[in-house]
This record gives C-alpha cells, sequence and structure tokens, in this order.
C-alpha cells in the first residue's frame, strides 16, 4: 500500500482467488489503502491484493468499474453490497 500513489483514483481489493470483492474511488489512494491495512481489513477478511487507477474524476471511474463487475457478474461485488 505504501508503493500506491496519493493521488486521486479507483482501486479494487481481491481475495486469494483474484476475485475482486470492493471497488471504491478516493482522492487519495495510498491513504485509503493504508488505512485499510492499519485496520487490518477487519471488515474485509479475505482481502490477499489489491490494484488501483489513477483518475482524476474518481467517482465516474468508480462508477464505470462497478457498471462493468455487474456487467460481468450480476451483481455488486461482495463488500460493496455490505456497505449498502
Amino acid at each position: 500500500a505504501e508503493a500506491a500513489t496519493e493521488k486521486e483514483g479507483v482501486y479494487e481489493i481481491g481475495d486469494q482467488d483474484q476475485a475482486v470483492i470492493y471497488i471504491h474511488g478516493t482522492d487519495n489512494i495510498r491513504r485509503e489503502l493504508l488505512d485499510h491495512f492499519e485496520d487490518g481489513f477487519s471488515y474485509i477478511e479475505p482481502a490477499r491484493f489489491f490494484r488501483y487507477e489513477e483518475a482524476f474524476m474518481y467517482t465516474s471511474k468508480e462508477n464505470e468499474q462497478i457498471r462493468l463487475f455487474m456487467r460481468k457478474a450480476d451483481q455488486l461485488p461482495k463488500y460493496n453490497q455490505e456497505l449498502i
């Protein structure tokens, strides 16, 4: 997480099977990911990896990535569902 950028963008968290379980946009990717790690991913227990993409309009990019995920999986990522 420390290697992640401090810029705005969208990140995905995945489980041991490489399945995406959470998608989120933020104004500071590094800070957000470090918050997850410091919290021990307590609310995202199966987290095993993350990837991110810088995006100035991160809320639009987040919505786009969630729509793409839903088109493939016909549901929200697991932990996006639990946070609704």
